[in-house]
């Protein structure tokens, strides 16, 4: 019973941190005009939340020995399955993260069409013309 316990708490790290993350995804891309929801977070990040879940069972098989060298861990054990879901999490989709590449990509195409935009409009105008040169120049 208490293993269930323990899987729990970590699963329900795993469980907060993909809703925070979720969240702020869906934050970023409406701040780009980007439709994003959570069922696109799940489809491209799909990866990070099992390699999370992961993390969690390996957890549970390496404790008994942690707890072996270092006893005084007992006292946290359901603590350290939510840090380790939670932070596991955290770590994990930093660096397998497909919906945060996903945003900046569509960001970063909207911004080269606006400089692009820019770029053309800037060509259009003319120039002012200098009248009287530089001070001390003489003609």
């Amino acid at each position: 019973m208490e293993i269930i316990i323990y899987l729990l708490a970590g699963f329900l790290g795993v469980f907060i941190h993909s809703c925070l993350r979720a969240n702020s995804l869906i934050k970023d891309a409406t701040n780009a005009n980007i439709t994003f929801t959570y069922k696109d977070y799940l489809s491209k990040d799909f990866l990070g939340i099992a390699i999370s879940i992961a993390m969690v069972f390996l957890w549970l098989l390496v404790f008994p020995e942690v707890a072996t060298v270092r006893p005084n861990v007992l006292i946290f054990t359901r603590l350290s399955f939510a840090a380790i879901g939670f932070l596991g999490s955290y770590i994990v989709q930093i660096i397998f993260s497909r919906a945060k590449a996903y945003i900046r990509n569509i960001v970063d195409q909207k911004t080269n069409v606006a400089d692009s935009v820019n770029r053309v409009n800037a060509l259009d105008v003319a120039e002012p013309e200098i009248v009287g040169g530089r001070p001390g120049d003489e003609r």
